[in-house]
C-alpha cells in the first residue's frame, strides 16, 4: 500500500495577500527597481565626469591658443634685431 509522505496544495493559495509567491515577486521586482536605480545612478555619474572632462579640455585647448597667439603677437612686433635671435631655445640646445 502506498502511503504519502508529503501533502502538496494544489491551486490558488487560501490569501492572496500573504501569499508566498506574490512575497517573491515583489521582492523580485523591488531588486529590479533598486538594480535599475543603481545603473541610472552611475550613468549620471559618468555623463558629469565626461562633461568635466570636456570642460578642461576646451579651457586647455583655449589657453594655449591664447598663448600661441601671444607669441604670434610678439614675433610680428619683432625687437628689432634678427628674426632668429628672437626664437627662443631651450638652455639644452646651447650645450
Amino acid at each position: 500500500m502506498f502511503r504519502s509522505v508529503c501533502s502538496f496544495v494544489l491551486g490558488r493559495e487560501r490569501d492572496p495577500t500573504h501569499s508566498e509567491v506574490a512575497r517573491l515577486i515583489q521582492l523580485s521586482i523591488e531588486q529590479d527597481r533598486r538594480r535599475a536605480e543603481q545603473r541610472r545612478l552611475e550613468l549620471e555619474q559618468r555623463q558629469h565626469q565626461l562633461e568635466l572632462q570636456q570642460r578642461v579640455y576646451e579651457y586647455q585647448l583655449q589657453q594655449q591658443q591664447q598663448l600661441k597667439q601671444q607669441s604670434t603677437s610678439l614675433a610680428e612686433q619683432g625687437t628689432g634685431l634678427h628674426p632668429t635671435i628672437n626664437k627662443v631655445k631651450p638652455l639644452h640646445d646651447y650645450a
